[in-house]
């Protein structure tokens, strides 16, 4: 299994390049047809040049200090104890915020957790992800936007996540990305990124997403965009597979009116498990529309089809324990075939004074989990944050079902749920608490059910830790 390159220098250099290449400071979306893992990110989604930034979008720091409990409620998966609770306590930190100026803007976040527990079968250690965005005006008919997203920690990152793997702070600070309101491509919600957001273990997995590209606009009605996206993962668990993934893709869209518009979309992708198998590529084709309900809500639709072609011919070995958690021969047969499906996303999201929220269902192919390879993939996605006097909280849900187009009739289903919420002491210090559960179950074990609770006492400017 290949190792990670230093993520930590490689999150922060990127950073560093994308604010150099762009000179000032920008904002574009993140997702679309199934996210950046391998399917590319950005397409599918409407340019939205009429929203007004939040308030809360200027980079603010959070710390926080937090006692947790964390515990197995049933036991399904091999080689973890059943009933198994823990009590641990950890630190984290955090940034987030953006920045719009006349013809750039730029927004992103970073949080991090050191989590310890009283006993071995929680993973501990640090856990750390971010997240940076980039556009620019080049012209008055050309911007050139450019996106990063990357982190290592235990059990992935997502609504999907396992539960309890940042300490309570699940996605927070995400949600700049919707706050900020400029719309557009690239980075809407780094959260459902379709690379590491439905990890069914709790084992370390690093992980990096770049997308970049072009938007040209002749005119008030029409755009054309160009973008392509990199993603990698790799994964220590045993048996797991990792990730080489890449698409390039183009979209165009109408302004109907001043709140609607209209578009098509085309991306090609291809990745490759390293040290398994490659030959996977994925054509997509969609029909999209978005419509603005005033300044700060929107709504994107978006259906089409995609044809899946394998041309790998041979057979791969599967880890035993993971064959037996599929039900599946310890032997995993590729032939050359081809398969085709629907593709369609629906997403409502708000942002507005001292509030954010959004939700969106998303039916298309991902290059897997870990444990499913090629696979027909459905996803619910929620969060919502927000600030009343002296209370702040976030909260964010996420339900996954992966379908095998590879691994006939095997599938897995899993979900979480959970957020934080802090009452002001004094100044910018708050008390509060965090919660949540998450389960999992495949197409022949029972659900596995995980819960945590955890204490914080936390510095937060501006409600920067409770962005969600």
């Amino acid at each position: 299994m290949m190792k990670s390159p230093g993520l930590p220098v490689r999150l922060f250099g990127s950073a560093v390049l994308l604010l150099l290449a762009a000179g000032q400071a920008a904002q574009a979306q993140f997702g679309g047809m199934g996210g950046l893992g391998g399917m590319g990110a950005g397409m599918g989604t409407m340019p939205d040049n009429s929203a007004a930034p939040s308030p809360r979008v200027s980079f603010r720091p959070w710390v926080s200090a937090n006692g947790t409990y964390s515990e197995i409620l049933s036991q399904n998966a091999p080689g973890v104890l059943p009933q198994a609770d823990t009590y641990g306590y950890g630190a984290a930190a955090g940034v987030s915020g953006g920045k719009a100026f006349n013809r750039t803007m730029v927004a992103g976040y970073y949080t991090g957790t050191y989590q310890r527990y009283s006993r071995s079968v929680f993973a501990r250690g640090l856990n750390q992800v971010g997240g940076i965005t980039v556009q620019h005006r080049a012209s008055e008919r050309t911007t050139l936007f450019a996106s990063e997203f990357a982190g290592s920690s235990n059990g992935g990152y997502g609504y999907g996540a396992a539960a309890g793997a940042f300490g309570g702070w699940g996605v927070s600070g995400a949600s700049i990305f919707s706050d900020l309101g400029a719309g557009g491509i690239g980075f809407s919600d780094p959260a459902s990124n379709g690379l590491v957001d439905n990890e069914l273990f709790g084992t370390r997995v690093h992980y990096t997403g770049t997308s970049g590209g072009m938007s040209y606009q002749p005119n008030l009605r029409w755009s054309f965009t160009a973008m392509g996206t990199g993603s990698f993962v790799r994964r220590k668990g045993t048996g797991l597979s990792d990730l080489n993934a890449y698409s390039v893709g183009g979209q165009t869209a109408y302004r109907v009116s001043q709140s609607t518009q209209v578009g098509g979309a085309y991306q090609f992708g291809d990745f490759t498990y390293p040290n398994r198998f490659g030959g996977n590529r994925v054509h997509q084709v969609a029909l999209m529309t978005r419509h603005q309900f005033g300044p700060s809500v929107s709504v994107n639709l978006m259906a089409g089809a995609f044809r899946y072609n394998s041309t790998f011919l041979g057979q791969v070995a599967i880890d035993p324990e993971l064959a037996g958690l599929l039900g599946q021969g310890s032997i995993l047969s590729i032939s050359k075939l081809s398969r085709t499906g629907w593709v369609g996303s629906a997403s409502l999201g708000r942002a507005w004074r001292y509030w954010s929220a959004n939700v969106a269902y998303n039916h298309g192919v991902s290059p897997g989990n870990g444990v499913m390879y090629v696979s027909k993939r459905d996803a619910v996605t929620g969060a919502a944050s927000t600030s009343l006097g002296r209370l702040s909280m976030g909260v964010f849900g996420g339900y996954y079902r992966l379908t095998g187009l590879l691994q006939s009739g095997a599938s897995t289903r899993n979900a979480s749920v959970g957020g934080t919420t802090g009452i002001r002491l004094a100044g910018n210090l708050y008390l509060g608490a965090s919660g949540g559960y998450s389960r999992f179950e495949t197409n022949v074990s029972k659900a596995q059910w995980r819960r945590f609770v955890a204490l914080h006492l936390t510095w937060s400017p501006e409600d920067a830790a409770f962005r969600f």
